[in-house]
């Protein structure tokens, strides 16, 4: 939406004559796992100017996800060649680390 107003008309005007185009905003992605989810909010704490305590604490629980992440990601490649209870205690494990 441009502005109807005859000084912002001539500015673009004068734009479309030389040439002149408004770099485009990138557009942002929206982040939707929980570590991105994490971290962009750390990231945004810091830019608002939060205390670093907070900020390192979302960095601290990003980092507890991606750790658990890991985990699944072992135990995924592990459950095909072990027994039934075995994937069973090491998902339990995996519980306790997330409460």
């Amino acid at each position: 939406m441009t502005c109807p107003c005859p000084l912002c008309m001539n500015v673009q005007m004068f734009n479309n004559f030389w040439g002149f185009q408004a770099p485009e905003q990138p557009q942002e992605e929206e982040v939707t796992t929980v570590y991105g989810r994490l971290c962009k909010l750390a990231d945004e704490l810091k830019a608002y100017g939060a205390p670093q305590r907070f900020v390192n604490e979302v960095n601290a629980l990003a980092d507890e996800v991606d750790s658990i992440d890991n985990h699944i990601h072992q135990l995924k490649k592990e459950c095909l060649s072990n027994p039934r209870e075995y994937t069973q205690l090491k998902l339990g494990e995996l519980s306790k680390e997330l409460y």
